[in-house]
């Protein structure tokens, strides 16, 4: 069975889900998150005697903090009690969200990204605030790209990642609307 978790920061299990998927897959995990909260100018805290789960929980917790202006939510997809594709997502504003997905390695190639992007779509295009979601491609294989394209976004060249209209909107109301409001 094939499904779509929510995880919880504050959840100690949903924690370790996460921390062991970036482990086996990012061995430079330490590294990429400490660079990001250097980003913000926050200071890192020693590592000392804590084990690096317990550092992971301190440097999660901290990005999340330095993050509340674009708000986050981690997803996991399972195939049975498998963890096979971290699904994250970070709202822009309240009309456009950001999807970001990394699939375990060693499962790559199985349909399990594209099959994470159509449920983390169905969430999100249910929710009458999103208009558009977007996916920035970093792979190194263009993977997340392909992805995208097979979903149905398009590339938008300007700003260099994809974009998907909601569906269940009208997108002639939305840019009259647009108008409207200048």
């Amino acid at each position: 069975m094939i499904y779509l978790k929510k995880l919880n920061d504050e959840n100690i299990k949903d924690n370790k889900i996460l921390y062991d998927f970036l482990v086996n897959n990012n061995p430079h995990w330490k590294q990429t998150y400490i660079m990001e909260l250097c980003a913000f100018n926050k200071k890192i805290p020693n590592q000392g005697s804590m084990n690096d789960f317990e550092y992971f929980i301190i440097l999660n917790k901290l990005l999340h903090s330095v993050k509340w202006f674009l708000p986050s939510q981690n997803y996991m997809l399972f195939d049975g009690f498998v963890p096979v594709t971290h699904v994250y997502t970070i709202a822009r504003n309240k009309n456009v969200i950001d999807i970001g997905f990394a699939t375990d390695i060693k499962m790559q190639g199985k349909g399990y990204a594209t099959k994470a992007l159509t449920l983390i779509e169905e969430i999100l295009f249910k929710d009458k605030n999103i208009i558009f979601t977007t996916i920035s491609d970093i792979s190194v294989t263009g993977a997340s790209s392909k992805i995208a394209l097979k979903a149905g976004y398009i590339f938008d060249k300007n700003h260099g990642y994809f974009i998907k209209f909601n569906p269940s909107k009208n997108i002639e109301d939305f840019m009259e609307n647009r108008k409207t409001k200048k």
